[in-house]
């Protein structure tokens, strides 16, 4: 083949574009037996070269572990948030527990609130303490007197217990809470009212369905006005789940409007639910570390474990609204009991049913008397029965 003329070196051209020019051999100092020279070039090229690209792979390399620090932080944080375990803003902030003796797990849900945040509660002391009123229906029973002694613990709550077996905003000829709230106020002068109450008035809806919502707001409203005077700050605690149909339909639309008047006036609410029947759905017990009856057997009241759960919701409640963690004394203060609390009625309040009966339940009591009932002997802070049973 004849040779190719583009490979063909150029007479002319300059020598220092020659091979033997870039490999260094025309250099008059290059000798192949110097391996000085050799050793000298090779150092001269080689590491240069090196140190450059290991430098840029430093620099990636660092680059990819900030963004993959940057990228877990913010699943850490997302995580966080959709876990509920951060909030942002002011919500409650939610945390576990593994006994009966802290809060449940449950209560990691945001306790729901409504109205606007309440200012701090004034400086409180072992000789001046908060004067707490935990009234309402028979369900009260289970808990109250376990909230009461709770809160007295802290050597700066005082607090009164009162569950009125029966009780409702509506039946007035029954047992009148508006004229029984004015004798507590009187008589105790509370601070805070914790209220429970809506069971035995679920009724309304079946027997007013279109008017129900009026009537029930204005017993919601004459009992506020009394309660919320001389700035008094009233909690509502929201009846839970129940297990019969038409019951539970009725007391969730009874519930509605209390949270509605809440709302309105700017009183507080806890929904029982958070610990009671955190499915939505009535249940007769959790599982926690074990499995924890909350339920009494009639699918209305509420066990004495069950009872305990619900204390423990709303002290923390209370303790996360007016930071009462700030105060303590060494020597508790006793729970207080009503005179008149908690006994079984003699008569059953027009329109209900006992618990035991085919027909739909209206009220949380019964006419029959029950082994387990407490019996009012007058005492103040005499211990509750471990079951109520009306």
């Amino acid at each position: 083949y004849p040779p190719n003329p583009f490979n063909s070196q150029n007479e002319n051209s300059d020598t220092r574009n020659s091979r033997l020019f870039a490999t260094g051999q025309n250099n008059e100092n290059y000798r192949v037996d110097n391996p000085t020279y050799e050793i000298k070039n090779t150092n001269k090229s080689k590491p240069v070269i090196s140190s450059r690209r290991e430098l840029r792979i430093k620099k990636s390399e660092l680059r990819r572990n900030i963004l993959i620090a940057i990228s877990i932080f913010i699943g850490l944080i997302m995580a966080l948030i959709a876990t509920d375990t951060w909030k942002l803003g002011t919500g409650e902030r939610p945390y576990f527990s593994q006994s009966l003796s802290s809060v449940s797990p449950q209560e990691s849900q945001s306790i729901k609130v409504a109205g606007e945040q309440i200012e701090k509660i004034r400086e409180l002391s072992a000789d001046n303490p908060l004067r707490v009123y935990i009234g309402g229906d028979s369900l009260v029973g289970s808990f109250g007197n376990q909230l009461a002694s709770s809160l007295g613990k802290t050597g700066t709550i005082k607090a009164t217990y009162d569950s009125r077996v029966s009780s409702g905003l509506a039946n007035k000829s029954f047992f009148n809470w508006e004229n029984h709230i004015k004798k507590i106020v009187a008589s105790y002068d509370p601070e805070v009212i914790i209220f429970l109450i809506g069971t035995n008035d679920a009724s309304l809806v079946s027997t007013y369905p279109t008017d129900y919502k009026n009537i029930y707001k204005k017993h919601l409203e004459n009992f506020l006005e009394i309660a919320q005077e001389n700035n008094r700050k009233a909690i509502f605690v929201l009846a839970p789940t129940m297990k019969e149909t038409l019951l539970n339909k009725n007391l969730e639309k009874i519930n509605d409007v209390i949270e509605k008047v809440a709302k309105d006036k700017s009183a507080l609410v806890v929904n029982s639910g958070k610990v009671l029947s955190p499915s939505g759905k009535y249940v007769s017990s959790i599982k926690l570390y074990k499995k924890i009856n909350v339920r009494s057997g009639d699918g209305v009241h509420i066990s004495t474990e069950g009872g305990t759960l619900l204390a423990q919701l709303i002290k923390s409640f209370l303790f996360s609204k007016y930071e009462l963690d700030r105060f303590y004394a060494p020597t508790p203060i006793k729970a207080i009991k009503v005179p008149g609390c908690c006994t079984t009625p003699n008569v059953v309040p027009s329109g209900s049913t006992r618990p035991n009966s085919s027909s739909s339940i209206t009220s949380t009591s019964s006419s029959s008397t029950s082994t387990s009932a407490p019996v009012d002997t007058g005492d103040t802070d005499g211990p509750e029965p471990e079951t109520i049973s009306e």
